[in-house]
């Protein structure tokens, strides 16, 4: 005989299954940071990238301003004078902390030139956190200029 309705022990085992499908597909909160904070810190390391490609193109120095109090970077052109390519405020809940890029004459913020052959003028380190607290670290090598970015000490390829 057979009946039109489902017994409880069918919806009881649909529903664990469901829920262990569920709990395995289930977006969970080991992502490091949300997407909007990810497409910022990709931005910064691409703008970085840029001022590189750029001082070795124009053959023309470029350089990076972090300014950390005030949460924001430029990018600068040094032809005869110095013009402002852009200015880029972090509003996705990125905060940067502080700078080792301490070639700047002015104290509150950090410099990275680099030079017509692409050379960073020195190493150094953006500290930044995200909105959940987690420590990031953009680091631009010697000689190389590579951007590396640092997410609680895992490196985000």
């Amino acid at each position: 005989m057979r009946s039109r309705g489902t017994t409880l022990i069918e919806i009881v085992i649909t529903l664990a299954i469901l829920s262990i499908v569920l709990a395995i597909a289930a977006p969970r909160d080991e992502f490091l940071i949300n997407t909007k904070e990810r497409k910022e810190l990709l931005e910064f390391k691409n703008d970085i990238i840029f001022a590189r490609n750029m001082a070795i193109i124009d053959v023309r120095r470029y350089s990076v301003e972090i300014y950390p109090k005030e949460n924001y970077y430029t990018i600068y052109k040094y032809d005869k004078e110095r013009s402002m390519i852009k200015k880029k405020s972090m509003e996705s809940g990125l905060k940067l902390i502080d700078t080792t890029f301490a070639n700047s004459p002015n104290p509150n913020h950090g410099s990275i030139c680099f030079t017509p052959t692409g050379a960073p003028s020195k190493a150094g380190t953006v500290n930044m956190k995200s909105r959940k607290g987690k420590k990031i670290e953009l680091t631009v090598e010697v000689a190389t200029g590579k951007v590396n970015i640092y997410i609680d000490g895992d490196e985000v390829k």
